[in-house]
């Protein structure tokens, strides 16, 4: 962009916009399932067009439920949008998984915040860097 602005600040700047037009209830948003993805498809297709423009392609890293037991696959709707657009996704369920496997009373988040620790941040960063690696996007 030739504002000096992002195309992650204009993305987080329009979310801000929606998350307050939804909270006025002036606009009705529909809560039925295909709507919802038609909604996350297009919005993945703009993000990936974006993206491609600006010479890499997208990837979305999806965080589970951190808590103990509540990681869960990323939802259809989700996987079928980035199967559509092409779009890299990588989600952290199977790692978080393995993690509370192995130290089920270790932790990864903040305690009374629910934001990820430093455990969960090296085991973000871990899974990132398996992925790129796998695409021979980082040497």
């Amino acid at each position: 962009m030739t504002d000096g602005f992002s195309v992650r600040d204009v993305f987080w700047r329009a979310r801000v916009d929606l998350l307050r037009l939804r909270q006025t209830r002036a606009i009705a948003f529909p809560n039925d399932a295909g709507s919802q993805s038609a909604s996350l498809r297009w919005l993945i297709g703009r993000l990936a067009e974006e993206t491609r423009r600006a010479g890499p392609g997208l990837l979305i890293v999806r965080v589970p439920g951190l808590e103990r037991g509540a990681a869960a696959p990323p939802p259809a709707a989700l996987t079928d949008a980035t199967a559509a657009h092409d779009v890299t996704l990588v989600d952290l369920t199977p790692a978080v998984e393995r993690y509370w496997a192995s130290d089920p009373s270790g932790s990864l988040f903040l305690a009374g915040d629910g934001h990820p620790n430093r455990t969960a941040h090296a085991l973000i960063a871990a899974e990132l860097e398996r992925e790129l690696r796998s695409r021979h996007l980082l040497e």
